[in-house]
Formats: C-alpha cells, structure tokens, sequence
C-alpha cells in the first residue's frame, strides 16, 4: 500500500512538471529563412541586445530571431557597408559593432543610429589603420 501511493505521488509530480515546463527551444534552420542564400557564412556574433550578427562573403545579416535584415555597401550612401565580403565581427565596450572587410578595411556600426563609420588604410597616412 505504501508503494502504491508512493508512484501516484510520483506521477502526480511528472504530470506537473510536464504542464508547467518552460517552453522547449525553438530552432530556425537559417537556410530556409528568406534572404540567407549564401552558405559561406565567416562569422557569427551575438550582440548585447540579442541579435544575431552573420558575416558572410556577400553581405552582413542582422537575424532578430524571425526576419533577417541585409546590410551591404552602396556607393550612394557613404554611411553604408564599405565592403560586403565580411572577414571578422567583433563588439567594443560601448556595443558598437566592429567589421573587417575583404577590401573595405574596418567598419564600425552604431548600433542605435545604424550608420557605418570606416577605417581604411591610406598609405600616405602613417597614422592610419594598417
């Protein structure tokens, strides 16, 4: 009788915490996401506010954990994407995010204003970025 009640008390607790479990994770498969047709991704970064960063040789996408935004260079807007061949991500202390570029050089991305700032090498200016 003892054992008895003691797998109804067992029970009674699987079942519980089976209704009440947190949601199980959810998985996207990137490919299928509209917009990633590129395979080769470089890098991949999360930054502090959740998102998603992908560096790939033709582009940077933003995924919020839904959509992806596309970042890439214009020639018309000089606040872009230098370079769409990204080659490294990384975040600095203030959350801006860091990329370099194939042939772009160092791209700094404010992340509030969405605006690119570039850092490029000049040779005739020995204090710029090597």
């Amino acid at each position: 009788m003892k054992l008895w009640r003691h797998d109804i008390t067992i029970y009674a607790l699987l079942s519980f915490s089976i209704a009440y479990a947190p949601s199980p994770l959810r998985f996207v498969h990137l490919q299928s996401v509209k917009g990633l047709r590129n395979r080769s991704i470089i890098f991949i970064l999360q930054d502090d506010a959740g998102f998603i960063w992908i560096g790939t040789q033709v582009c940077l996408f933003r995924f919020d954990g839904y959509d992806l935004k596309i970042y890439k260079g214009s020639l018309l807007n000089r606040n872009s994407l230098s370079d769409n061949n990204i080659r490294a991500l990384t975040k600095d202390s203030l959350s801006n995010l860091l990329i370099g570029t194939q042939g772009g050089g160092l791209n700094k991305l404010n992340l509030k204003r969405e605006l690119f700032t570039h850092y490029i090498n000049d040779s005739k200016n020995p204090d710029s970025i090597s």
